[in-house]
């Protein structure tokens, strides 16, 4: 038994020492082993992108323009979320100081499983918002008190979970992007459910309405017409 133990140790050490010489030639062969393979990157030209003594000069066609803002006008109704379809606002008549006139918690917040993506949207007195579960809500807007809510989740659940959407304002109704894969239409006055129409995709931004349609975009970047 000893002299098979010597004989197997002995078969041991042959094979790590052949390993040890085949490991040896495998190392030559990389171009990085050794001190000789070691290269510095050569010195390139740098071209600066942006001159530190560069500065804005007023083009010649706007020399001795007068620079006009005009007067602040207030801004009452908000229909999309950039304001109207131009998504721009001008010289808007704000709250005097930015003051608070009030608070009021509207659905549910964003958290890990739920995220409010809506921009709220304002007409005729009123404040519509969408909270993180696809409830669509209505508020007054001088106190904040809620007129009407309605959750928008599809009965058939395709998704058990789904987030974003956004709100839009058009000839008394409320159009309303989910991502729950569904484009819907609410009455404003009631919140009451007018119709709905399922998506290939989520929808995560707001719609846009404009000459008796309906134009929303899905995750796929692809824009539908409805």
């Amino acid at each position: 038994m000893t002299r098979i133990r010597t004989l197997g140790v002995l078969a041991l050490a042959a094979l790590a020492l052949d390993a040890c010489g085949t490991l040896s030639k495998v190392g030559s062969l990389n171009p990085f082993h050794g001190r000789h393979h070691a290269s510095t990157a050569s010195k390139g030209v740098r071209i600066p992108v942006i001159a530190l003594n560069e500065q804005l000069k007023v083009a010649e066609a706007l020399k001795g323009q007068d620079f006009f803002l005009p007067p602040p006008a207030p801004q009452t109704e908000w229909p999309l979320p950039g304001g109207n379809l131009a998504q721009s606002v001008e010289h808007v008549d704000a709250a005097p100081n930015f003051t608070i006139a009030w608070k009021r918690p509207f659905g549910t917040p964003s958290s890990r499983h739920h995220h409010v993506t809506a921009p709220p949207i304002a007409e005729g007195g009123r404040i519509f918002l969408m909270d993180g579960a696809a409830n669509v809500s209505a508020h007054d807007a001088a106190s904040g008190g809620q007129v009407w809510r309605t959750n928008i989740t599809p009965k058939s659940k395709r998704d058990h979970e789904a987030w974003g959407g956004g709100l839009a304002f058009a000839d008394g109704k409320i159009f309303a992007t989910s991502g729950f894969r569904e484009v819907v239409a609410l009455d404003a006055a009631s919140g009451r459910l007018l119709w709905r129409t399922t998506t290939d995709a989520p929808m995560h931004a707001a719609p846009t309405v404009a000459g008796g349609r309906l134009f929303a975009e899905d995750v796929n970047d692809e824009l539908f017409a409805y």
